[in-house]
């Protein structure tokens, strides 16, 4: 399963999501219906050899799951090795199978599998873990297996208007309960769309055991089709228009829910106003705005990984590779939240918007007249010299709420700033600031944006941030890879620890980061306590000792293990907190606060520079939940 910066990204939103949405094959499961499709073992001396013959039966019936989907899988985030299909039996057959530990993931109608219902954490795709099955070859032997598959569970429901006629092709939404919180559920995948039929009638299939809020989409383009629109949620079960006063929906393993029916009968507002300088009252001119209800569930991830975690490890991105994929995650992961550009007044609008409070989120190109810098050359901008656009002299973001109540807002203000500017320096320890690209990100963590611009260091080693939000800002760096940060100051502060205080029309000079090239390796096994078997799945986290750097991306290190339970991992030289846990046990609090509630439990390990450090981390899994074929 596969599933920075160009700042002309925005104005190319549609293109880039076209593009993304026709990569989904790369993205999420395959469906291809070519059976025994075989993606080549990296390691050529690897024996391949192995047969696996075996059997899906339904666990409750026992009898055969016929004509289904079979693939062989080693990590959740990489193409299918092998594919192939049931007979009416429900046996399959493997062959030439290399040596090593294998998901083995089944597609049919109604079953739990990897696509009927999953989201987004930091560490890439998040299941149930009861669809994860396992199975060892060692390429040379073969081997038999029965594969005991679990029904899972089904909505039913009808969507219709106050007057009780049907809203045909309104688009489903389903929400699944984490800890204290609800989450998005793709279903199907994450171009998969459920929607009503003539009569307004619903049906999802295949739902993982747990509680739910399910909503739905009202249809604004007619005839022509379903469309996943950037649109924000008509209404929540039964009548709801705020996710905090939907009814939760329980479901267990193989049940049937009936009528959850939702109601769409609340009053349509609309949302009109300006955007304009704070400096001179002029009208902003080619912004994007993004419109939130503020108490939807949302999905809280660094996006930044969130794109690691779900990039192939043989896939080797660019920089605007990266943040192509950034804006698509992005898009996907706020789908209910539609998006507009303004006019050239800087007039806007929303209509059809319930009575509740919305967050908006502006990101607009920095008017000429404001950077004296001239423009990039194209080619130094993500490797591409494709046309400049108006993003090219840079961006700006700003984030403000709203309140609807019984009446329309028609002349809502927004005043943007030009925030302030950052420049200094960037020195690469040992090595010629030419041999590879840098890119630095400020990021101010109160300001919501849609994306985050990454600046590139110039062939001298200086950058200049023309535009960063006021308030405090931390620096970091976009390729942890290859360099980490060893040193960062300005003002007199270890910009490290603290983070960098600036205002409005401020000029901050001065800024010194240097990099260093001696990263730490660590590569190693997640394994069952007692020299179990490895916990395929597991999570991985590294997180300095040191608390002041939690809040630098490229110093925390977060992996999802392999099938296997292998993972690797790329550090600073450092002391770390090393924890993990199984993909049952996925935290259901943000990573930071997990780590925190667990230190004592933590194991400590020291990174030297240019070491690679093997390592075993054994967790505890309760037996039933160990993934088995």
């Amino acid at each position: 399963m596969n599933v920075p910066s160009t700042l002309r990204v925005l104005q190319c939103r549609r293109a880039l999501l076209i593009l993304w949405f026709s990569l989904l094959l790369i993205l999420v499961p395959q469906t291809a219906t070519v059976a025994q499709r075989e993606k080549a073992p990296s390691n050529n001396s690897t024996p391949a050899r192995s047969t696996i013959r075996g059997r899906l039966i339904f666990a409750d019936s026992e009898r055969p799951v016929r004509r289904a989907k079979v693939q062989l899988r080693k990590d959740l985030k990489s193409d299918s090795r092998k594919i192939t299909f049931t007979n009416k039996n429900g046996e399959f057959v493997f062959q030439a199978v290399p040596e090593g530990t294998y998901y083995v993931d089944v597609d049919a109608p109604g079953v739990l599998s990897l696509t009927s219902g999953f989201s987004f954490s930091n560490f890439g795709y998040s299941f149930d873990g009861s669809v994860l099955r396992q199975i060892t070859v060692d390429g040379l032997k073969d081997i038999k297996t029965e594969i005991r598959v679990e029904r899972g569970a089904t909505i039913n429901g009808r969507i219709s208007y106050a007057d009780g006629e049907p809203a045909t092709l309104a688009r489903i939404v389903l929400y699944k309960q984490k800890g204290d919180s609800f989450a998005p559920l793709f279903v199907g995948g994450p171009d998969s769309i459920i929607h009503t039929d003539d009569r307004g009638a619903y049906r999802v299939e295949g739902l993982p055991p747990g509680k739910y809020l399910v909503g739905a989409v009202e249809n604004h383009s007619g005839a022509d089709g379903v469309r996943r629109d950037e649109t924000l949620v008509t209404a929540y079960h039964p009548a709801a228009t705020d996710a905090r006063h939907a009814e939760v929906i329980s479901v267990e393993p193989g049940s049937e829910v009936l009528d959850v029916d939702i109601k769409f009968d609340q009053p349509q507002l609309q949302l009109f106003g300006t955007l304009t300088w704070k400096k001179d009252d002029q009208p902003v001119k080619g912004a994007a705005i993004l419109l939130r209800r503020k108490n939807d569930p949302q999905m809280d991830l660094n996006r930044a990984q969130l794109v690691r975690a779900l990039t192939p490890d043989d896939l080797d991105l660019d920089n605007l590779g990266a943040m192509m994929r950034e804006v698509f995650f992005f898009s996907l992961t706020n789908m209910n939240s539609p998006r507009i550009e303004i006019n050239e007044n800087g007039r806007w609008g929303f209509t059809d918007l319930s009575p509740g409070t919305y967050q908006i989120l502006v990101t607009a190109p920095l008017r000429k007249s404001d950077t004296a810098q001239p423009k990039k050359d194209p080619k130094e901008i993500g490797g591409f010299g494709s046309p400049p656009s108006d993003f090219d002299n840079g961006a700006v973001s700003a984030s403000v709420e709203v309140t609807l109540e019984e009446e329309n807002v028609d002349d809502f203000s927004i005043k943007l700033s030009e925030g302030a500017s950052v420049s200094g320096t960037v020195t690469i320890e040992g090595v010629d600031p030419e041999v590879r690209p840098v890119w630095l990100t400020a990021v101010n963590s109160n300001v919501k944006s849609v994306v985050d611009f990454p600046e590139r260091v110039n062939k001298d080693g200086t950058f200049s941030f023309r535009s960063v939000p006021a308030g405090l800002l931390r620096f970091d760096i976009t390729d942890s890879i290859h360099y980490y940060i060893r040193s960062m100051t300005g003002r007199g502060r270890d910009l490290l620890s603290d983070p960098l205080p600036v205002e409005d029309g401020e000029q901050v000079t001065g800024i010194r980061i240097v990099l260093g090239r001696d990263l730490a390796r660590v590569a190693g096994q997640v394994v069952a306590a007692g020299a179990g078997p490895g916990a395929g799945g597991a999570s991985v986290v590294f997180f300095p000792v040191d608390k002041e750097k939690w809040e630098l991306r490229s110093a925390v290190a977060l992996e999802r293990a392999d099938a296997a339970g292998r993972f690797s991992l790329i550090l600073p030289p450092g002391e770390y907190f090393a924890l993990a846990w199984s993909i049952a046990d996925e935290p259901t609090v943000p990573v930071q606060s997990y780590v925190l509630q667990h230190i004592a439990t933590a194991r400590k390990i020291l990174l030297q520079p240019g070491e690679n450090r093997p390592l075993e981390i054994p967790i505890t899994i309760d037996p039933k939940e160990t993934p088995q074929p």
